[in-house]
């Protein structure tokens, strides 16, 4: 079947799932390979006047299937960018309604549980793993359920425009609405001072990373936060400097995540108490370098133009409102007051970007839906 993948229907991968079912970790694995050789429909081209479920269930239903096949059997489909660019435009225009009252960015994800964590009876584990695109959900889903920890419910949020981890990241832990309104700027001061007076003196601990959480000798804490970058590390590496592919490699580091949850549960006794949260900043996407670039880039050299990745850039203000107008067919104009961030950015359409790309890293901080609509788990 891997030889003739035009073969591979979905019946027959049924078929083999009831003829050969089992727990065996590895027969799933392969039986998960096979599925993901068969190609999505191709998406048709969003409507600009759709509201906001519509265009999500549009964005994860149809989009994101085809976008993350196209992704993992590396064949790049130049339309998709385009098809993409459509839900860009469609979030910039209806940005100020959707930030406003859709109750679906990222600063909501905690306030939105505020009653389910707050419960005396469970112990709550968040772990935000930075760079955790919705097509990744799977993987740790079917982790955590070989462990006897299933998925209760999946939403999709927005993240902060531009998505960046600086800022998105903040609004999320902090509940803040954009990133001039945050204060504290530091992750543990954001975390375990900024929610008490919210959770009525329930008491939240940051951890950095996922191996502190066997540095914790008693739970003295209602909900733990961690911050796991290692996920976006890797998606902004090579596939040779890690050795294998990204989605591989990023199997390898889940696997290590629930290892090392798991190793807290069982270390306190809390499998009865345990409430996981998965949440997300943003994802990513990959542009190889045969797909055409409409920007010229000695166009952005300018000491007045900061260039901070493939995809975006920081504009002072004078710059920002000399800007010709034409640009706007290849870049969004993102204004520091209408977007609450510290300076005008300009965010590149489609495939566009300021400086070269290749097919074997992520980028991020643009506007496609795999970029912008982040899990909660």
């Amino acid at each position: 079947l891997r030889s003739h993948p035009n073969w591979i229907k979905s019946d027959i991968i049924n078929q083999l799932e009831s003829k050969f079912s089992s727990h065996n970790r590895t027969f799933i694995r392969k039986i998960t390979q096979l599925r993901e050789l068969i190609r999505p429909p191709k998406p048709a081209y969003p409507d600009l006047d759709w509201d906001f479920e519509t265009m999500l269930d549009w964005a994860v239903e149809v989009y994101m299937p085809y976008q993350a096949w196209c992704d993992k059997q590396e064949k790049f489909d130049p339309e998709i960018f385009q098809i993409g660019d459509k839900f860009s435009e469609w979030l910039v225009h209806h940005w100020e309604d959707i930030h406003a009252n859709s109750n679906r960015m990222v600063f909501n994800i905690l306030p939105n549980n505020a009653l389910a964590m707050k419960r005396q009876d469970v112990i709550n584990l968040v772990i935000v793993i930075d760079n955790f695109g919705w097509s990744f959900y799977r993987i740790l889903k079917d982790l955590f359920q070989e462990q006897g920890i299933y998925l209760a419910d999946i939403e999709p949020y927005i993240a902060m425009i531009p998505s960046e981890t600086e800022i998105s990241k903040k609004c999320l832990l902090s509940g803040e609405i954009g990133y001039q309104a945050i204060n504290n700027k530091a992750y543990s001061d954001i975390v375990e001072k900024g929610w008490v007076p919210y959770f009525n003196d329930h008491k939240f601990q940051y951890i950095a990373d996922i191996g502190g959480l066997s540095n914790i000798n008693s739970i003295e804490a209602s909900t733990y936060v961690v911050n796991y970058l290692a996920v976006d590390r890797a998606m902004h590496k090579s596939a040779d400097e890690i050795g294998m592919s990204h989605r591989d490699h990023i199997q390898y580091l889940l696997e290590k995540l629930v290892e090392n949850c798991m190793d807290f549960i069982d270390q306190h006794g809390i499998i009865e108490k345990i409430n996981i949260h998965i949440v997300s900043d943003h994802g990513a996407t990959r542009i190889p370098a045969t797909i055409s670039n409409d920007l010229d880039p000695d166009f952005f050299k300018t000491k007045d133009i900061d260039i901070r990745s493939r995809r975006y850039a920081a504009v002072s203000h004078e710059v920002y409102n000399n800007l010709p107008d034409n640009l706007k067919f290849d870049c969004f104009f993102i204004s520091a007051n209408e977007y609450l961030l510290p300076q005008n950015m300009l965010c590149a359409r489609r495939a566009n970007r300021f400086l070269p790309t290749d097919k074997d890293t992520y980028v991020h901080v643009v506007l496609f839906p795999e970029e912008m609509i982040a899990p909660y788990c």
